[in-house]
């Protein structure tokens, strides 16, 4: 058995925290974008749900990406909570381990759920234009 001090040392455990952190972030980051660009705000997506907050301070304007699960909700596009642009009304509540761990666990469907939603409103826009062409 270990010590009492190798059990709160528990250097696997700061080490994998780390890599999951590191990992949900990059991935967030990629997701963020891509939703941002076909205006998704939120909702159910691969097994998850997840929202496009937007962020407004006296100097600039972000999204971020949040999750929700079991009542849980935090930031997935960041590493530690924080103030906005220093502004004391813009708080960021960064994911805590558990949810980054849901979102890395449902990251395939998610991002399959996402390219789905791609293709569809590819298909609407492609419909569109080929319905308006003689006009």
């Amino acid at each position: 058995m270990k010590t009492l001090e190798e059990i709160i040392k528990n250097a696997d455990y700061k080490r994998l925290n780390a890599a999951l952190t590191d990992r949900a972030v990059e991935l967030a980051l990629k997701l963020k974008e891509a939703l941002i660009t076909i205006n998704f705000e939120g909702g159910f997506l691969g097994g998850c749900w997840l929202y496009l907050e937007e962020k407004r301070c006296s100097v600039s304007t972000d999204y971020f990406l949040y999750i929700e699960s079991s009542g849980l909700r935090g930031c997935l596009s960041t590493y530690k909570s924080y103030y906005y642009g220093g502004d004391f009304n813009c708080w960021v509540s960064a994911a805590t381990s558990k949810l980054r761990l849901i979102f890395l666990n449902n990251a395939k469907n998610i991002f399959a759920g996402l390219e789905k939603m791609q293709n569809e409103i590819n298909a609407e826009i492609e419909k569109a234009l080929e319905e308006t062409k003689e006009l």
